[in-house]
């Protein structure tokens, strides 16, 4: 992302390599493992925030040549909880993040996720609300799931329109601190994660004041850093 912001081009990249790499964490099943498959055992993660890792770095290339397209949509839609969101992998309860991570990959990929779906992901989605957002049912709400959630509805088209704004900015302004910064709870102390996450789901969401610099959902960037990537690659991706 620094590169990019400072107005680099890539082309020092080495984006062949880059990408043989990527093909080589792919697994048959459309997921990605963190590292080369003669190390996978050593390390033993494999899950969809992989995946949307993977999928980042190509889309950023504008080289998909690494990934996978049909496998890594058949896994995210394996991956779907019979309650609506998305789990890390196939089986798994749904959680905010994870949910993201799907949604943000078909996003990245130009992929639509079938309608009935997208729906139930929506109200899933929607649901995690109290004042601020929980990643799971019955778990704490957590200021940063202000992004992970807001974006994920943003890019399923439905935003705003599910979230009650004013409640869940009288969340994320409750846990302010003093000292600066945004905690993930009420009394505790600040960070720069939950602070970042909590502006650009601001951003997402809208209606903050003062306004903010528009955030691009599927890439958790400013869009103005992100639209760099259309003078690199010379097209419209973003």
């Amino acid at each position: 992302y620094q590169r990019r912001v400072r107005g680099d081009d890539l082309s020092r990249v080495n984006k062949k390599a880059i990408c043989e790499h990527l093909a080589q964490l792919q697994e048959e099943d459309g997921s990605f493992s963190a590292v080369v498959a003669e190390h996978a055992a050593a390390c033993g993660e494999r899950d969809i925030r992989f995946m949307y890792c993977a999928a980042v770095i190509s889309f950023i290339l504008d080289d998909w040549s690494g990934f996978d397209k049909d496998k890594a949509m058949n896994h995210i839609l394996a991956s779907l909880s019979y309650e609506g969101g998305f789990g890390q992998a196939p089986h798994i309860e749904a959680h905010s993040g994870s949910t993201f991570c799907a949604v943000a990959t078909a996003t990245l990929m130009d992929r639509q996720l079938p309608e009935e779906v997208r729906e139930k992901c929506i109200q899933w989605c929607a649901a995690r609300q109290g004042s601020g957002f929980q990643g799971r049912v019955n778990k704490i709400e957590d200021t940063c799931y202000s992004f992970w959630t807001g974006a994920t509805l943003a890019m399923l088209g439905a935003g705003s329109t599910v979230i009650d704004c004013e409640r869940l900015s009288g969340f994320v302004a409750a846990c302010q601190q003093d000292m600066g910064g945004v905690s993930k709870w009420r009394d505790t102390h600040p960070d720069v994660l939950h602070s970042y996450l909590s502006l650009a789901g601001a951003s997402v969401i809208g209606g903050a004041s003062p306004p903010l610099q528009p955030v691009c959902p599927q890439l958790a960037i400013t869009l103005r850093a992100a639209k760099r990537l259309n003078d690199i690659h010379n097209k419209e991706l973003i």
